[in-house]
């Protein structure tokens, strides 16, 4: 009874630690296999690299669907590991012996978001699984996974990340930074929307940045920031005068017409009456307009608040004219 529950303790444990010792472990993408070698042999040296990385940690994860892991570029390995989420892209090589080359080779090349590769290969006369294990375990420890800390940059979507002064992608970005001092910068339209000094050490906890939209400046459209300007009562008075007063000069012309035209038919009274009738608007209106025109002036030479502007009047039918500046 001891011996089944000491058996059950441990199958749990050996079910849990694993999912808690991943927690923070790397993320890698198994790239599809590359070489000349048949389909055979580079499945069973990406079964052999895939055991020996998890056996140091790394957690391969399930690329996303639609996601081509047909890569040859170091760029196509780099935007296949960002889009999965992944801080590396793992691809494996297999070479075959032949005629000219009497022994096969395992090239195991670890990309990172970046772009980085670092890899080691390995010859092998027949079997290529220990050539698998060896290269594998020699390009892990290049890449320098410990001594690596994730950063991740969110925010402003498609603002360009720089690091060290290279662009290495586009928010929202992952990815991961060697121990030593780093410079960060996220660029968008030629304005940079955030800088950070970093010192990363090993083992640090990741790095995560959130970059803000860029606020527009207050104040740069004159027309929304400029106060509404008031009113000149001067000008005001003055055009309002100008109108009344053409509009009085105009009713004595009209009444004048009328006159003349009267007088040609009859000389009496009814040429009289309408000439009374028509020009005591036209006077009324005339002298409104003066009013209006006078205080429009006193009101400008007062003030002089636009010394240099000026207003020319001319009142008809008399070609009288008058130019105030004011």
């Amino acid at each position: 009874m001891q011996l089944r529950s000491t058996l059950v303790l441990a199958l749990a444990l050996g079910v849990l630690l694993p999912g808690v010792a991943r927690a923070d472990a790397p993320r890698a993408l198994m790239m599809a296999p590359l070489g000349d070698a048949d389909a055979v042999m580079k499945a069973s040296a990406v079964a052999e690299v895939r055991a020996t990385l998890e056996h140091q940690g790394v957690v391969f994860i399930t690329p996303p669907r639609g996601l081509s892991l047909e890569c040859e570029t170091l760029q196509c390995r780099a935007a296949a590991a960002t889009a999965a989420g992944a801080i590396m892209a793992v691809t494996v090589l297999v070479w075959q012996p032949t005629s000219f080359r009497p022994e096969g080779r395992v090239e195991v090349a670890l990309t990172d978001v970046a772009g980085e590769t670092v890899g080691a290969e390995e010859d092998f006369a027949a079997d290529e699984t220990l050539a698998a294990v060896q290269a594998a375990r020699a390009a892990f420890a290049r890449f320098g996974t410990q001594g690596r800390v994730a950063l991740e940059v969110t925010g402003t979507e498609g603002a360009a990340v720089l690091v060290d002064g290279r662009p290495v992608g586009a928010v929202p970005y992952r990815g991961s930074l060697a121990s030593g001092p780093h410079r960060i910068r996220v660029v968008a339209n030629g304005e940079v929307l955030l800088t950070r000094e970093l010192v990363v050490e090993q083992g640090a906890e990741p790095i995560l940045l959130r970059v803000a939209p860029p606020v527009a400046d207050e104040g740069t459209d004159d027309e929304d920031t400029r106060p509404a300007r008031a009113a000149n009562p001067a000008l005001l008075a003055s055009g309002v005068g100008l109108t009344v007063a053409g509009a009085g000069a105009v009713a004595w012309v009209v009444a004048e017409v009328a006159r003349s035209g009267c007088s040609a038919r009859n000389g009496a009274g009814e040429c009289t009456q309408e000439r009374v009738l028509q020009r005591g608007p036209a006077v009324a209106v005339g002298v409104l307009g003066a009013v209006a025109l006078t205080t429009g002036i006193t009101l400008a030479l007062r003030s002089r608040a636009r010394p240099g502007s000026g207003v020319s009047v001319s009142l008809a039918p008399t070609n009288a004219s008058l130019r105030v500046a004011f």
